[in-house]
This record gives structure tokens, C-alpha cells and sequence, in this order.
């Protein structure tokens, strides 16, 4: 209907007149051939008049039935269908006309036609009357006017939905747009708006907050009460901080506030207020679970030519977060040592992910070995422990132990202990394959490096090698072992099956017992020099050194006393019944060919004694 409405909507005026005119002929045209036809009949007129008109009309009906003139006649209403019926029934009075004409025709010929004609004059008559009043357009415009309206109203119709679908479209963008900066758990803004639409400016100071231990109290109350927990610190939050200032939550009880036009002058009383405010105690169900928090700030600055990226923002104060975290401290504020300190840490990372991947960086390793005596022949030489060394660029010296660190946090503990059996492998194999040193190799085992493969590893880097697994001794630390004990212990037993030996190293700086000495089965037993300090002057602790001796001993575990730096102490720890010692005073850790030399010039002072003796 919209469409032939729509056709409907092209017409013009003109072809209203024509259509009207058409059909003002037709009716003219009909009586003309009524009259003629009386005429004829009354033999008034010459019969082939008659036909002539009957011509005439016959053209017509074929006018009106194809022509594009006529178009629109035959689309309003059923004209067409009565146009076809006319021109059908009329094509029917063709032969008695030409009858008439040929003066073939009788009376009863004349009858047949004006039977059928009237009835056709009829119609012709009635189709004119409803198209047409007075000889205007009548039914023609009355449908057009019909079909205008019909699209007025449609178009208005169709506008009105338009605008609807506008305006749920646009409420639907809101309500999505809304929805994606918007956490559903807390109401606050999410990480999406952090990214896309906060702006932070270098007068604000930009906070990480989190719940100190997060993941222990997520676990223990996970699922609807989590989602409780994250409600409750957000409202804290937020009860916590001005009206201008932003909260978003991040992630899982984690936070970020960002303080409005802050000072950098008294940023650590407002972080310590904060937190006084946000702490609470938690109830669920007849338990009450203290929710502290713990930040990490990125201060405002007042240069006004500084910029910084919100990331690097985040960053610094997830770095600071993290520092917090690692020294249960409250808070901690990001500045330029620390962020120095991070920076460094990175490039020891990327320095380690290339060395270990046999690649050249600025990163540099190497093992150096600090002798360890028998503490009856104090100049005798026992054994090594091989110990870690690095640099950074050649110019900074990195500690040994934040190097195993940096590879238990990112997953590359144990190719660094590979690292590190292969490269004492390599070095001190030809110890005991052509110096016949009898002495033992203590090396440390990191953390990751306590698991099921690691038979397998020290058979293919050192037994591999022909180094006397009699000789290898393995150093786990307190902490070390106390990871995973379940796990520590099968490994260690397995591997003690292959006739390597066990050292517990840093004894008493864990949160060990005694009762380790037992149940790891350990050979050796390292006692920290956190023991060994001043016990020339202090005989507390002297007696407390000689009691840990005492029941090592007792257990039938070798004991070896770390960090004697004086004669005095060496004196001491031996009187006390030490079995070995160890310490800048006896030697410092050296490279590996210092070591060997060392060994030789041993092993000749040995011969040349020898043959003092045996003359």
C-alpha cells in the first residue's frame, strides 16, 4: 500500500486533467455511437456512419486499457478490470456493426445490438459518474487525496519510530557506556574508566591500595562472601576520601584512589589517616577478620613542566605497593632510590633472560669458591662452597641472593640452578678426575630446584662429568626446605640413594626446629654466623654455639660454623667441637683457578712434608 501509494504520490495535476479528459471522451464517444445506432435504426442515417463511430469508441477503450496517458485512470480503484470488461463485451457488437454496414443485417440484428450495447452504455455511464463530478476529477483525486494522507501518516508514523529507536538506542549506549567504566560489585568505577577516561593530573596523587593478605582471606572466604568483603572496603574506601577525590577498583581487593589537588608536602600523614579510617573489622558469621590495608603512593609534584602517563603513575605506585607488602609496612611513597632500585632490578631480569638463553647481555655471572677447613688442621683444606657472583654493566656488583630471587619470581629458578651446576661441573671437574682432591663441592640448591627432576638434573650435569657423587654436597636452606616439606623430603632421600650428601645451610635464621636435623636425614649442618659474632666477648652466645654443636653432634651431623672472621672465634667454634669452619679469616671466596693453585700448593707442601718424614 506505502508503495503504490507512493507512485500515487507522483502524479501531477496534469495527469489528473488527462485522466478526467479521457474519460469525459469515452462517455462523448458512447453517445455519439447511442445516437447513430437510434439513427441508423430509424434509417435516418447511413449505416456506415455507424461504424465509423463504432471505430471510434473501440479506439478508445484501446487508448484508455495502454496508454501511459491513462495510467493513472486505470490505477484508481477497479477501473482496469472494468475497462477490460467494456472493451471485451463491445469487441463482442463488431460483426452485427459490420453487418449493418454491409446491409447484410435484419431486424433481429438491430435487436441483438441494442441489447447488448445498452447494457455496455450502462456501465460506460456508471464507471464516469464514479470517476468523475461534473466533469471534474472526482474518485481520481478523491484516491489520490486518500493516498497522500496515507503517506503522511505513515511518514509520520515512521518518524516517531525513528526517533524512539534514537532514543533507546541512545539510552542503550548510555546505560552500556555506563556499564563498562562501572564495577557491578562495588558500584565505583572500573579499571576500563582508569584507562579511557580518568585524567590524572601531575597535582594528584595516585594511591594503590590493596587488603593485606588478600589471598589468604580470599581463600578462606570465597564467593559471595568475597563479593561482601569487596563491597564493604569499597564503601570504606570511599567514606575515607573527599567527595572531588576518585576511587576505582582495580581488581580483587585491589584499589586505586586518586587525591584531587593534593600537596606533596604532607603526603604521609594523609596516607596514614586514610588507612586508620579505611581498617575495620570484619564479622562473618561468629568470626571477626581484621581487613588492614596496605598503599602504595605516587606523589603529586608542583613542576609544572613535568608529565607523566597514568601507567607510569600506576606503575610507581604498584612498585611502592609491592615494597610495602615485602616489608609489612603500611605504606610506602615511591621516590627515586626506590624507583632506581625497580629500574635495576628490570635490567637484571632482561640481563638473566639472556644469559640463560645463551645470549650476550649487560648481565655477567660466575661462580667463585670459598674453602672450607677441617677444623683439626685448621690450614687443611676440606672442601669448597661454590657461590654465585654477578655484575651489572661492569660497574655494579648485584647480590647473590637477589639474583635467586629475581629467577624464583619469574619463573627461571630453576635454569638458573642448571646454570650453576653446569658451570661447577665445567670448572672443577678435573679436581677430582686429575688432582684426586678428596675434599667435597657444597653447592646451594635454590628453591625451585627442590622438586622430582632434580635426580635426573644432577645426573646429567655433574655425575655426567665424573665427579664423585660422594663428594657433591647439597646446601638447602631452612626456609627452603620448610616450602614444601612433603615434597622436600622424598627428593632429598632419593638423591641421598645416589650417595650425594645434605647440608641444612643459614641453621637458626628460619623458622625451622631441631626436629629438621632429623627428619631431612641431613650429613652436614651449617650454623649461621649470626651465631658466630662476638662470641669472643659475649658468653651467652658462645655457650649457645657450643649447645648447638653438642646436639648436632649427638645426631651424628658434621657440623660446619660460617663467618669466622677472627682468630679468636676460629678458636672458639673449634674448641667447642666444630668439625669444620669457614670464614674470611681461613679464606675469601676466589675464582676457580685461584682455587686450583691453592689445592696444588697444598698438595706439594703435602709430598714435600712427606718426604721430610720418610727421609
Amino acid at each position: 500500500m506505502n508503495l503504490n501509494a507512493r507512485e500515487r504520490n507522483y502524479v501531477s495535476l496534469q495527469d489528473i486533467h488527462l485522466a478526467s479528459l479521457n474519460l469525459a471522451q469515452l462517455r462523448n464517444e458512447a453517445s455519439m455511437f447511442d445516437r447513430y445506432l437510434l439513427l441508423v435504426d430509424s434509417e435516418l442515417a447511413n449505416p456506415l456512419s455507424l461504424t465509423i463511430h463504432y471505430d471510434i469508441l473501440w479506439n478508445r477503450f484501446t487508448y484508455l486499457l495502454n496508454s501511459v496517458e491513462a495510467s493513472v485512470l486505470r490505477r484508481v480503484d477497479s477501473n482496469t478490470e472494468s475497462i477490460e470488461d467494456l472493451y471485451t463485451r463491445f469487441n463482442q457488437l463488431s460483426q452485427p456493426v459490420a453487418d449493418i454496414a454491409g446491409g447484410t443485417s435484419d431486424a433481429a440484428t438491430l435487436a441483438l445490438i441494442h441489447e447488448r450495447w445498452d447494457g455496455i452504455n450502462v456501465d460506460i455511464r456508471q464507471m464516469v459518474i464514479k470517476n468523475l463530478i461534473d466533469g471534474e476529477s472526482g474518485n481520481i483525486t478523491e484516491q489520490l487525496d486518500r493516498d497522500l494522507n496515507q503517506i503522511r501518516i505513515i511518514k509520520v508514523g515512521l518518524l516517531v519510530m525513528l526517533w524512539g529507536v534514537l532514543v533507546y538506542c541512545a539510552f542503550a549506549l548510555i546505560h552500556i557506556r555506563k556499564k563498562f567504566v562501572m564495577d557491578s560489585i562495588t558500584r565505583t568505577y572500573n579499571r576500563n574508566y582508569l584507562q579511557r577516561k580518568c585524567v590524572v593530573n601531575e597535582s594528584d596523587t595516585y594511591i594503590a591500595v590493596e587488603i593485606k593478605n588478600s589471598q589468604q582471606i580470599l581463600t578462606e572466604h570465597g564467593g559471595a562472601e568475597a563479593d561482601t568483603l569487596v563491597r564493604l572496603c569499597a564503601e570504606r574506601l570511599s567514606n575515607s576520601i573527599q567527595k572531588h577525590d576518585l576511587l576505582i577498583h582495580t581488581s580483587y581487593c585491589e584499589f586505586v584512589i586518586v587525591k584531587k589537588n593534593s600537596s606533596p608536602n604532607n603526603c604521609g600523614p594523609i596516607i596514614d589517616q586514610l588507612i586508620d579510617r579505611a581498617n575495620f573489622e570484619w564479622t562473618i558469621g561468629n568470626t571477626k577478620v581484621p581487613i588492614r590495608f596496605v598503599a602504595g603512593v605516587d606523589s603529586a609534584v608542583c613542576d609544572k613542566h613535568t608529565t607523566r602517563h597514568w601507567h607510569t603513575r600506576h606503575r610507581n605506585a604498584l612498585r611502592a605497593l609491592n615494597y610495602a607488602l615485602e616489608k609489612q609496612i603500611n605504606y610506602r611513597i615511591s621516590d627515586d632510590e626506590m624507583r632506581l632500585a625497580f629500574n635495576t632490578r628490570a635490567k637484571i631480569l632482561r640481563g638473566l633472560v639472556k644469559l640463560l638463553r645463551h645470549n650476550k647481555g649487560d648481565l655477567k655471572l660466575w661462580l667463585v669458591y670459598q674453602p672450607i677447613v677441617t677444623a683439626m688442621f685448621s690450614t687443611r683444606i676440606a672442601g669448597a662452597e661454590v657461590l654465585l657472583r654477578g655484575r651489572l654493566n661492569d660497574e655494579i656488583d648485584i647480590p647473590p641472593n637477589q639474583i635467586v630471587n629475581i629467577c624464583e619470581q619469574n619463573g627461571l629458578g630453576k635454569d638458573l640452578g642448571i646454570w650453576i651446576l653446569r658451570q661447577a661441573a665445567l670448572e672443577s671437574a678435573h679436581l677430582f678426575s686429575t688432582m684426586n682432591f678428596n675434599g667435597f663441592l657444597s653447592i646451594n640448591l635454590n628453591p625451585s630446584m627442590i622438586c622430582e627432576q632434580l635426580p635426573d638434573i644432577l645426573k646429567a650435569h655433574l655425575l655426567s662429568r665424573h665427579i664423585p657423587a660422594r663428594q657433591i654436597c647439597l646446601e638447602v636452606t631452612e626456609d627452603n626446605a620448610a616450602i614444601d616439606f612433603k615434597r622436600s623430603v622424598p627428593v632429598i632421600q632419593k638423591i641421598r640413594g645416589m650417595g650425594i650428601q645434605f647440608a641444612l645451610d643459614d641453621f637458626g635464621t628460619g623458622y625451622s626446629s631441631l626436629e629438621y636435623l632429623h627428619r631431612l636425614e641431613i650429613n652436614k649442618l651449617k650454623i649461621d654466623r649470626c651465631f658466630v659474632a662476638d662470641i669472643e666477648t659475649n658468653a651467652k652466645k658462645s655457650q649457645f654455639l657450643a649447645g648447638i654443636i653438642s646436639i648436632a653432634s649427638k645426631m651424628g651431623v658434621q657440623t660446619i660454623v660460617e663467618g669466622i672472621e677472627t682468630r679468636e672465634q676460629g678458636d672458639i667454634a673449634i674448641r667447642h667441637g666444630a668439625d669444620y669452619v669457614q670464614g674470611f679469616y681461613y679464606y675469601m671466596p676466589m675464582e676457580a683457578k685461584l682455587f686450583h693453585h691453592l689445592l696444588m700448593v697444598e698438595k706439594a707442601h703435602d709430598i714435600a712434608v712427606e718426604k721430610l718424614i720418610t727421609g
